[in-house]
Formats: structure tokens, sequence, C-alpha cells
């Protein structure tokens, strides 16, 4: 059996036991299930990336990648994963067609986008790409073969305007088409109707701070005309108490049409998932109710004062507070009940002791804890609580028995509950002002300047790894997340559609201007502007750098009146600069080693010119003595016997062969001798881009080297004696005194060159 069958076992098990096993030995059972399922857990990932690694470099394309425990916890994955079976309408496996290529891809048709599922994905999860249907411009079949169909999109959509194609199986063509047409009109009908129209306009209207501000007045004055009508207290048939009640209907009629605006605007989960919005409901409801004048609810009445409270989610200050004691409430609350129930035990000590002594104290339960919240509130103990006897004695026992009660509820528990509100309200505000600080840290981001538009996406990357081989994996899977074409390059058109779908907080829409700083205007890519997944994974982990260098800068800004912690950031801002003497020092050992290659490079080449010349020089002699040779023997063959002139021959034709080998190696060794001279002054103008040899120059150059001579000038010393400007001389030498006589001519005479 697997492991991953032996994670999912565990899994089965773990639930199966929380459902049989009872008491301590289930805690305890649970525990062991718990550690079990945690390493296979993590067995199963590393399986899932064996299995992806498996599939060859051709077809990792590391959809494990951020697979870290971190990843569980954020708001969703940078790259998406597929509907589930719930929101699928149709799903299945066709042939997904590239310009430059064809794959086999799974895709889902939901009710609000057309999903193309990762190639080689092992776990079928991951998302490739996705269509929303709001942006298909047509859909069609394909005009040569009618066995597959397009999807046009519109130019400044999610896809910028992209084309795809899909070959299904020929029995669910039609069906795709159809299907894809249906869920493509309902969507856009739903998205784009007239109610959405007028609910967008509404949500505006509404968030309009001038809005905010009139409810906000609206409320204060309404709280005043209900004091002013408490206070005057005027007479049901008087001309004040009228206008008051219109004005009250006035104010009714406002926050009802305020409400109804905010329910049209928000509808409906986000209306009802908002306290406030419930606050209000409840506030006006009980003002409607009013209106109708019912004597049987006329109790509701003074409900009209709790209006004030709807102020506090209009201001910022007070919604702050109230949300702090609203959640310091619920685990104070835990205390409170400690409370009521030391108070109901004392309540029954005091009602089994005391009740036939003090029937008006302590007669029943509810009396003796009446009785106790009089004692806790510190009333008259001494004509209240019989604590003195009829002869003016003292009763320690119902003395100590208040004592007891008065340090355990007001010393202790009352200590407790104190404690507990404000250590909670504390966190609360603690986390409130956390919430801040962060959107003040992404509003400082978006200021800053010159950083490749990657702020977002590496904001959220620093979260998902905790190694650099994961960090290498998940950059990976981003690199062929935007690479859709499988060409193993990105440019400025596929980095910019590709990061516009990465899930993110915020959406990238990276500029020209970005691609230049991230391609450091062409030191970091190819010459075509292009980049590979080595250059790629070194743009990202340079951005993720600076990135925290930039984030340490607006930090220690935030935290100015902490000195502490200004000092450690300072600290940790000057660790992440880069030191200028260690850049000195390795910049002068590569200009050692530079120089080092180089005089090797100039012995070699004048050792191989010597030798070619010496060559060169043989050549020549040997020449004229076998052309002398031939000559003399030629000029005798006609007086010798069949015998002697066959070994002639044959010596001649030995001769020839030996000569046109000779010829040969020359030749060679003339071509790797121009090669090394086009090296060697190629470094020459190399080095002559130096400045000085004890003075680097600015990052990112090489350093000087050797002065400014080239080969010409000694830099890198042209061979003395004129050796290669008579090369070219000796060679044609070689070659005319290498040809062949003309019958009954002459041997060549030697170049005086040679």
């Amino acid at each position: 059996m697997s492991k991953d069958n032996d994670y999912t076992l565990a899994s089965l098990e773990l639930s199966q036991a929380q459902e049989v096993i009872p008491g301590a030995d289930q805690e305890m059972y649970l525990k062991a299930l718990k550690e079990k399922e945690s390493s296979m857990f993590k067995f199963s990932q590393f399986t899932e990336r064996g299995k992806n690694e498996a599939l060859g470099p051709d077809k990792d394309f590391a959809h494990d990648g951020f697979g870290t425990y971190e990843d569980k916890f954020s708001e969703r994955p940078i790259i998406g994963e597929l509907p589930t079976y719930d929101e699928i309408y149709k799903d299945e496996s066709m042939q997904y067609i590239l310009p430059n290529r064809t794959s086999v891809r799974r895709v889902v048709l939901s009710k609000s986008t057309l999903c193309i599922g990762a190639e080689y994905d092992l776990t079928r999860r991951v998302l490739g790409d996705k269509i929303p249907l709001d942006e298909i411009d047509g859909i069609y079949l394909s005009p040569h073969d009618e066995t597959s169909f397009f999807i046009d999109t519109i130019q400044d959509g999610y896809n910028s305007g992209r084309k795809y194609h899909f070959r299904p199986p020929s029995d669910t063509l039609h069906a795709w088409v159809e299907g894809i047409r249906f869920q493509t009109d309902d969507y856009q009908a739903r998205k784009f109707s007239t109610t959405k129209w007028f609910r967008t306009k509404a949500k505006k209207l509404y968030e309009l701070s001038v809005m905010q501000s009139v409810v906000a007045t609206l409320i204060m004055l309404n709280f005043v005309a209900i004091a002013a009508e408490s206070q005057l207290q005027p007479d049901e048939k008087g001309d004040l108490y009228k206008r008051m009640r219109q004005v009250d209907v006035a104010f009714t009629i406002f926050f009802t049409l305020e409400i109804c605006l905010n329910g049209f605007a928000h509808w409906l989960r986000p209306f009802l998932t908002n306290g406030w919005n419930l606050l209000d409901i409840v506030v006006v409801s009980f003002s409607l109710i009013n209106l109708l004048r019912i004597d049987a609810l006329s109790f509701m009445q003074p409900t009209r004062a709790f209006r004030i409270f709807r102020l506090a989610g209009r201001i910022t200050e007070l919604r702050k507070i109230v949300h702090s004691v609203g959640q310091a409430l619920f685990p104070m609350a835990n205390a409170l009940f400690i409370g009521l129930i030391i108070t109901c035990i004392f309540a029954i000590l005091g009602t089994e002791f005391y009740s036939e002594r003090d029937q008006k104290n302590f007669g029943t339960f509810s009396r003796s804890f009446y009785s106790l919240c009089m004692v806790t509130a510190f009333q008259q103990w001494d004509t209240q609580i019989p604590i003195f006897r009829e002869d003016k004695s003292i009763d320690f026992g119902v003395l100590i028995y208040l004592v007891l009660l008065v340090f355990v509820l007001v010393w202790v528990m009352l200590q407790v509950v104190v404690a507990t509100l404000l250590d909670n309200f504390v966190s609360a505000t603690t986390r409130t002002y956390q919430e801040e600080s962060i959107s003040r840290l992404d509003q400082a981001e978006t200021m800053n300047i010159d950083t490749g538009g990657l702020e977002a996406l590496c904001s959220e990357v620093l979260k998902l790894f905790d190694t650099s081989d994961q960090l290498s994996r998940g950059i990976k899977k981003i690199f062929h997340k935007l690479d859709f074409d499988r060409l193993g390059r990105l440019d400025y058109w596929k980095m910019k559609e590709g990061l516009k779908k990465i899930h993110l907080k915020k959406t990238i829409e990276i500029t020209e201007e970005d691609y230049n700083i991230l391609i450091e205007n062409g030191k970091a890519s190819f010459q075509d502007r292009t980049v590979n997944l080595p250059q790629f994974e070194r743009i990202i982990r340079k951005q993720l750098k600076m990135h925290v260098q930039r984030d340490l800068t607006d930090v220690m800004a935030m935290v100015e009146d902490t000195v502490e912690m200004r000092v450690l950031m300072s600290s940790h801002r000057i660790l992440h600069i880069n030191d200028p003497t260690e850049y000195v020092k390795k910049i002068r050992e590569e200009k050692s080693v530079f120089l080092r290659d180089i005089d090797l490079f100039k012995r070699q080449l004048h050792a191989d010119i010597d030798r070619l010349i010496s060559l060169q020089g043989t050549l020549i002699k040997r020449t004229a003595s076998m052309a002398n040779s031939v000559s003399q023997e030629n000029f005798q063959i006609a007086h010798l016997n069949d015998f002697e002139s066959n070994e002639l021959f044959l010596r001649a034709e030995k001769t020839d062969r030996d000569l046109e080998e000779l010829t040969g190696a020359i030749r060679d060794l003339g071509s790797s001798v121009q090669g090394n001279v086009q090296v060697a002054s190629l470094a020459s103008d190399i080095l002559k881009k130096f400045a000085s040899p004890d003075t680097p120059g600015p990052p990112g150059t090489p350093p000087p080297v050797g002065g400014q001579r080239g080969l010409e000038g000694g830099g890198v010393d042209a061979p003395q004696d004129g050796k290669i400007g008579t090369f070219s001389a000796i060679w044609d030498s070689h070659v005319n005194a290498s040809s062949p006589p003309p019958p009954g001519g002459s041997p060549p005479a030697a170049s005086p060159t040679g």
C-alpha cells in the first residue's frame, strides 16, 4: 500500500475515532492519529513533488510549488485551482491547441468562467488559465474542419484579446459550443442587467463621504430632539407635542429610506453579514412600530434613544472602541459566569445555615442571592444582615461567611473580570492598530518608485516558503504559469498578461518601464529582451530582497517614536546593503585572474606563430629540393630501364602525398593562428575599456586591465620581427612553390620572402 493511501486511511481513522472511542482513551488515541496524519501529510507533499520531478525536466512544471503549511493559512493560493464539483456545469478532457503545440487539458465550465487545467498536473486541480464568460466576444466552429471551436475575448479584458482554440471529442463538440453560449448569455444578462447598473450607482452614492456626513448629522440632531422631548414633557394636546411628533416622523422616514438604499446597494449577503446594518434594522424597525401608535407596544417608544448607537458605525474612532469592547465582552463572560456560580453557591449555603434565623434575608434562595448582591455592593451590614446577636455580641460565623464572600467575589473574581476585559480590549485595539499599520504599509508600497511593479507578488510570496529550495520550486511554478505557449522564454507581453492572472490582493499591471527595470535594461535578459527560467528566478529573488529593504525603510518611518525598534530596523537595513569594500575586493580578484589568462594566451600565441614560420621555412626548402630532384629525374627518365622508372614514379607519388599532408597541417595551423589573432584582438578591445589598473569601475562593468594597449599598441603584444606581417607572403610563396611544374619547365624559384 502506498504512502498516499496511508495518509487517506489515517484521515479516515481520525474521523471515525472521534465518534466511537469515548473519554480519556479517545484523547490519547486522537493525539496519536493526528501525529500519524501529520507525518503522512508531509510525506504526501514530498511524494507529489517526487512524482512531478519524475516526469522529467521538460514536464516538471513544479505544480507542488509553495506547498508549505503557510499556504494553508493564506487567503487563497496565488496559482488558482479548478472549481469544485458543485460549481461545475461541464467537465471534460480535450485538446487545447496553441500556435506551436497541442496538449490535452482538463476543461471545466462553471457559472462564471471557462477554466483550463494545468499541463502535466497529476492532481488535476491546478488552474492553468481561465476565460471569464462576461469577456467572451464570440464562439464559433473552425471554418476548416468543423471538428474544433474558437473563443474570442475582448481586447482590454482578463486575457488581453487572446484567441483560444479547443478540439473536444466529436460527439460532444456541439454540446460544448451550445453550453458555453448559453452560460455566457445567462451570465452576461445577470451581470449587465439594469438592476445591476442601478445597484452600482446606488453603492457609489451611499459610500460618498458627503452622504455619510449627512446621515451622522441627522442621527445627532434626532438624539437632541429626543432628549429635548424628554426634558420638556409637552402636552399631547399642545402644538409643541404635534411639532415634535412631526419631526420624529420625518427622522424615521429618512432613516428608513437610508437603510433601504444601503440594503439595495449591498444586496444581499454583504448587507446582512455587517453587524452595524443589523443594528440599524432593529432600531429603525422599533421606530416604525412606534409610528403605529399601538397601546400594547407603547413600551417600545423609549427605544428611539438607541438611534444614537448608529452613529458609531459612521465615525471611525467610535467604531474602533465599540468593536474592541464587543470583542472583549465574550472572553469576559467566562469570568462573569464563574463569579455567578460562586455567588449561587454562597446563596445556597446562606439559605441552609441562616434561613430560620433571618427569613427576611435568607429565607429562600432568591432572597439569599439578593442579600449577597447587597453585601458585595457594600450596603448596610449592621441593619440588614444578622451579624450581631440580640445581646449585641458578634456572630463570627455570619461575619466569616460574609468576609469570605467579599474576598472571593470582590477582591478576586472582580479583578479577574476587569483584567480579562482590559486584556482583551487591549488585544482588540492592538489588532486594529496592526490592521491600520498593514494598510499604511501597503499605501507606502504604492508610493515607492522604480520597483518593477511586483510589490504585490513579493508581499505574498514572502509568506509561502520556508527554504530556498521551496522558493525555487514556487518561482518555477510561476514561470510556467506565465509561459503559456511553452517556449521557455518570457517577454514583456507574456509577463504582462500572465501577472494579471495571479491571485493577489491587488492585480499587477506592469508597464514597459517596469519591465525594463526588471531586466535591468537588457543586462538580465537575452539580446531579444526575453528571459528564461534561471534569469526569471534571479529577477524574482532580487525583487524579493529589494522589497524587504523597502519595507524596512517604511516600517522604520512608522516606528520613529520607538527607539529600540528604530535601532533594530536600522541594523537590518545595514546588513542588507551590499558592502562596497567586498565588492572592490571581488573585482580585483577577477581582474588578476583575467590578466593571468591573457598572459598565458599571449605566450601560446607567440609559440604557435614561431612554430608556423619554422614549418613554412622547412616546407619551402623541401619544396624547392623536391622540384629540382623531380626535374632532374624527369630529364634522366628516358635513359632508365622499366624497373628503375617505376621505382622513381612510386617515390615521386609518395613525396607528393607527404607534401600534401604537410600542406594540410600547415593550413590547419594557419587557420588556428588566425582565429587566435582575432581572439587576441577582441581581448585587446576589452582591455581598452578599462580605465586604470587600480581603480575599479562602477558596479556591473569589468575591471580595468593592463592600460589601453591592444595588439597594435602592445597591450597584448603583437609578435616581434614582423612574424604576422610576413605570414601572408610566406603562404603565397608556399602555394606557388607547391604547385606542380609545367611539363618540361624548370622548378620554381624560392620566394625571397622565405
